[in-house]
């Protein structure tokens, strides 16, 4: 038994030994790659400064005697190679500076423009606005503002959710262009508009009077569908709730194209400046008597 102890003793010391040195052994590894790696990052900061006052050197060298060997200048030798060591590291200085000077510019202007745009209040974008989804806007907006010339496109593609709405008697303002307004006449005769003014305006009352059948109980909250007329040639169509806004753009140009539209959130200038403007339009429409 005593033995048995005395080689569990000793093979124990054995391998503390060993882990010791292991361990010693690593952290001298690891001290050593450090200190290399400072040493690397020091060279290469100083780069620059080593080429010219190697340069320097070689030149004042060159100069200082003169010696041959085998018909080789070797003070000439000398004093061409620190000319191309000066040459190098002025080279390396001048294309450094000025490459950092134009990192350092695009890096700030990313850098405040990426500011600029998440301070803006644009938490979303669709290159198609046709293919944007306004189910959870419609479905949980307690106040929902739909802003069109007279296109019906809005109402035709998202018709289920509406009437859905419409049926629980939530708050839906429809802004639409009066007919037979300047604005009216000017989309239909400079063709910038989307067919006839009528055509498209019973497509809406189609829509919205199926919603109004089965509603019953919204007309008789204080809250439900309004048709608001405006007499303006919008720069934008949109779709506002409580929280944020979907603003599609038109085209100056004659013709059909794909048409972006962004998101923009509550509580931001961006914001602000569509509340604001949605307001007044709101206050300048009048009520639809039919």
């Amino acid at each position: 038994m005593g033995g048995s102890h005395g080689a569990t003793g000793l093979n124990f010391e054995l391998s503390c030994d060993l882990i010791y040195w292991g361990c010693g052994k690593t952290a001298s590894i690891d001290y050593g790659g450090q200190r290399v790696k400072k040493i690397s990052k020091i060279l290469e900061e100083r780069a620059r400064l080593v080429l010219i006052v190697s340069g320097l050197t070689l030149i004042l060298l060159g100069n200082a005697f003169d010696y041959h060997i085998l018909k080789i200048n070797i003070a000439e030798l000398l004093a061409h190679v620190g000319a191309l060591l000066l040459i190098v590291g002025l080279l390396h200085w001048i294309f450094d500076m000025s490459i950092r000077r134009q990192l350092t510019q695009e890096i700030f202007e990313a850098v405040v423009g990426a500011g600029r745009t998440s301070s803006s209040g644009i938490i979303d974008v669709n290159h198609n606005s046709r293919e944007v989804s306004y189910e959870k806007l419609i479905n949980s907006a307690k106040r929902l503002i739909i802003g069109e010339h007279y296109s019906s496109r809005f109402f035709e593609d998202n018709a289920p959710h509406i009437r859905a709405r419409l049926a629980r008697g939530d708050e839906t303002i429809a802004l639409l262009l009066k007919p037979e307004t300047f604005a009216a006449r000017y989309l239909v005769e400079s063709r910038s508009g989307h067919g006839r003014v009528s055509d498209q305006l019973e497509k809406i009352r189609e829509i919205t009077t199926i919603s109004a059948s089965v509603q019953s109980k919204a007309r008789r909250k204080p809250n439900g569908f309004l048709i608001k007329w405006h007499s303006r040639v919008l720069r934008y169509s949109f779709v506002m709730g409580d929280d944020l806004v979907w603003v599609r753009f038109f085209t100056n140009s004659e013709g059909y194209s794909l048409v972006p539209a962004v998101c923009v959130s509550k509580g931001t200038p961006l914001y602000e400046f569509f509340l604001t403007d949605v307001t007044r339009l709101l206050e300048e429409a009048e009520d639809a008597t039919n």
